[in-house]
């Protein structure tokens, strides 16, 4: 079954990392794709790369954010510019899977939410052997207590539907989005999770 599912990615300074991503984005088999990415003022090359990969594939829109709306803003403008019923948030610099989002489709079921494992890479793309179920419990179901003292849910590992992105307008400030969708996801119709790294997860130095 083929499924249109929109990735909403934000940007900011991510040449260095952003074609691959990008390549990892249009290569995802068996869904219909739709990619919208929002600028929130980059300096660096990042608006050519993109006006570049739009010109050459329609699957690709992008746009620039008015002024600096940081991540949580960001995120919440690229989501709300996607033409889908499926959403799936994006980071810059990471690597996805080509089956990632069909994957993630077929696991969702009811559910408002799935999301998958990530492999963490370094700085340079070398794997580290460690994987985000690593060190900690990854969580599923319907319990949102559990999910606002131990969070395991990533906005570049989900997929969620449009519906619950729309009842968790607006985001609310000092909140991460990932944080929030899976809290909103947890009281509605759920989470579930599928223990495969479908996503290269990029740790850069000095992150914790």
């Amino acid at each position: 079954m083929t499924s249109s599912i929109s990735v909403a990615l934000s940007t900011y300074n991510g040449a260095r990392h952003l074609p691959m991503q990008l390549d990892s984005l249009l290569a995802q088999r068996g869904v219909t794709l739709d990619i919208v990415v929002v600028d929130d003022g980059s300096d660096d090359t990042t608006t050519a790369i993109l006006a570049e990969y739009a010109a050459r594939d329609p699957r690709l829109r992008w746009s620039p954010n008015p002024r600096n709306l940081g991540p949580t803003r960001s995120f919440e403008r690229a989501l709300s510019l996607c033409r889908g019923d499926w959403l799936a948030p994006c980071d810059q610099d990471d690597l996805w899977h080509p089956d990632k989002l069909a994957t993630l489709r077929t696991a969702i079921g009811s559910h408002d939410l799935a999301y998958c494992d990530s492999a963490y890479v370094d700085a340079a793309g070398h794997p580290t052997g460690q994987c985000v179920s690593s060190g900690r419990r990854m969580l599923a179901g319907r319990q949102p207590l559990a999910f606002l003292f131990s969070n395991s849910v990533s906005g570049h590992a989900s997929l969620l539907r449009r519906d619950l992105f729309e009842a968790a307008r607006p985001f609310p400030d000092g909140v991460y989005h990932d944080w929030w969708l899976a809290l909103c996801a947890a009281g509605r119709h759920g989470i579930v999770y599928v223990p495969e790294a479908l996503v290269q997860f990029r740790r850069h130095d000095g992150a914790f």
